[in-house]
């Protein structure tokens, strides 16, 4: 018996040697300085392509569904696309989202000078009807901004599956801006 405890306290100093200086390292580090401005927004987007699309046992699978169209925020109309992944119970209406988008920032038509690049997940409810959170990160001219936020849904024509649905999103959340 005594020699279970004493392997166990040997384990457990050993652990704490090796967490103890990567916490330490961890702490060490500048953080970066951030101005933080709200921010809300929209987006109107088409379905272009509905992707992979599966049904099984009374739930709809659509892998890489993508949409395309525009998103109003503080920087004007830009153009935005989004790739969604999704599961969709066709007896409830409830489901989730896991998605992929790019906002791309023209000073004039055709001159980029960078993008929004990240994603976000949520939840379906009443088949059209979709709300979640995301996060993009800058690059470019933009390099280094984050955007996070929560968003809300609808597919005012068509549904999740016909090329040519049409949907729109209230987006609203915070802009962090990095301090030299």
């Amino acid at each position: 018996m005594n020699k279970k405890i004493l392997m166990l306290t040997i384990t457990l100093l050993a652990l704490s040697m090796i967490t103890i200086p990567t916490a330490s390292a961890c702490r060490n580090r500048t953080k970066k300085k951030y101005s933080v401005e709200p921010f809300t927004g929209s987006n109107e987007i088409w379905l272009e392509d509905p992707g992979k699309v599966w049904e099984a046992h009374g739930i709809l699978y659509i892998k890489d569904s993508y949409w395309k169209g525009t998103a109003t925020a503080a920087m004007g109309d830009v153009p935005y696309e989004r790739w969604y992944t999704i599961i969709l119970n066709l007896k409830t209406g409830r489901g989730f989202w896991i998605s992929r988008a790019t906002t791309t920032i023209e000073v004039a038509p055709g001159v980029v000078i960078g993008t929004f690049e990240g994603g976000g997940f949520g939840k379906i409810t009443d088949y059209v009807f979709s709300s979640g959170i995301f996060k993009v990160t800058g690059t470019g001219a933009v390099e280094g901004v984050i955007v996070k936020g929560s968003m809300e849904n609808e597919i005012v024509y068509g549904d999740w599956v016909t090329v040519g649905s049409h949907a729109l999103t209230e987006v609203s959340g915070w802009t962090y801006t990095p301090i030299e």
